[in-house]
């Protein structure tokens, strides 16, 4: 049986003071990190099948997003930037460097904007079922 951990830091999201928050997480396997973020009304178990099969070749590491699961839960409105800020921080936390992303859904939109915004620790990303990503990356578009 795969049991969370839990890790804290401080993070200031949506404008509100710097709190302290608790990531709850899914961490198995050996090699490079590959973070996998869930949809909405998920958390990191439903990764349980992938991880399962690459943690011979993978460190993979499946986060609950903020307010999903045993993450925290704050008073804010739950915005993608308040999860890329959330997903970012934890990284960084853990001490992770370099790793890729696999979204789903809502952690689509999470991951594609983590690619940005971490760049280049980003070494690459993986959207199944992407939600919202397309109107919200068109200020990125390099060509059309």
């Amino acid at each position: 049986m795969v049991t969370k951990s839990n890790i804290s830091f401080a993070l200031s999201v949506e404008g509100k003071p710097e709190s302290q928050v608790n990531a709850a997480y899914i961490d198995i396997g050996n090699g490079p990190a590959i973070l996998f973020i869930h949809g909405f009304f998920s958390d990191a178990s439903v990764w349980k099948g992938i991880t399962n099969n690459l943690k011979d070749k993978y460190r993979c590491i499946s986060l609950d997003l903020l307010g999903f699961g045993n993450s925290s839960r704050l008073e804010i409105e739950y915005k993608v930037d308040s999860q890329v800020a959330f997903s970012k921080k934890f990284m960084e936390t853990l001490g992770i460097k370099n790793f890729f992303v696999v979204g789903h859904s809502l952690g689509s939109w999470t991951a594609s904007r983590l690619e940005l915004a971490a760049s280049p620790s980003v070494l690459g990303l993986i959207l199944l079922a992407p939600a919202g990503v397309g109107e919200y990356l068109e200020p990125y578009r390099i060509s059309r």
